[in-house]
C-alpha cells in the first residue's frame, strides 16, 4: 500500500477487541450476501467495494449531519425549557409519560490548563493526565517520519485506512 509512511516496517494492526472484531466480521458476511444479491457479481473487486465504501460514507455524513441537526434543536429545545421554567418558577412538569425537571449543577471550564495540570499532579492524579489518542497518534507519525522511534509506553502498528477524494 502507498502512503507516506509506507517505508516504515511495523507490525500489522491485529485489533484489540476481539467481541467488536467479531461484530466487524458479521457485518463483512452480511454485506458480502447483500453485494452478491444487489450487485449480482459472484467476486468482490476493488473496485465494486471502492464504490460501496463511497456510498456508505456519503450515508455516514447525511446522518451525521442530521444528527448534529437534531442535537442542536434539542439544545435549543433545552434553553427555551430551563428560561420558561425560571419564568414560570416550576422545576418539574409532568407530560405524557413523563416528568420534566430542570436542575442546577457545576458545569467546570478550564481557563489555565497549565495551572490545573499542576493541581492534578500536587493532588495526586498524575496517572489520571494522559494526551488523547488523536494527539499521541500524532507524535508518534511525526517521531516515524523523523526516523525516531515511538514515545515511552507506545508500540506502534501498521493499518490500512481507506481515503475517499470526491470529484469536484
Amino acid at each position: 500500500m502507498a502512503g507516506k509512511y509506507a517505508h516504515i516496517k511495523l507490525p500489522k494492526f491485529e485489533g484489540t477487541d476481539p467481541s467488536y472484531q467479531g461484530k466487524v466480521q458479521e457485518e463483512k458476511d452480511l454485506l458480502r450476501q447483500e453485494i452478491y444479491e444487489k450487485e449480482e457479481e459472484t467476486s468482490l473487486s476493488g473496485s465494486l467495494l471502492a464504490r460501496w465504501v463511497v456510498q456508505q460514507r456519503i450515508q455516514v455524513e447525511e446522518k451525521k449531519k442530521a444528527l448534529s441537526a437534531a442535537a442542536l434543536r434539542l439544545e435549543a429545545l433545552e434553553q427555551m425549557l430551563i428560561n420558561r421554567y425560571e419564568e414560570e418558577d416550576v422545576s418539574s412538569i409532568k407530560v405524557t409519560g413523563a416528568a420534566v425537571r430542570v436542575q442546577t449543577e457545576p458545569y467546570a471550564v478550564v481557563k489555565d490548563k497549565e495551572v490545573f495540570r499542576l493541581w492534578c499532579i500536587a493532588n495526586g492524579l498524575e496517572k489520571s493526565l494522559s494526551l488523547m489518542w488523536q494527539s499521541t497518534n500524532s507524535i508518534t507519525k511525526d517521531r516515524l517520519l523523523a526516523g525516531q522511534p515511538e514515545p515511552d509506553g507506545v508500540e506502534a502498528f501498521t493499518k490500512g485506512k481507506v481515503v475517499v477524494t470526491r470529484d469536484k
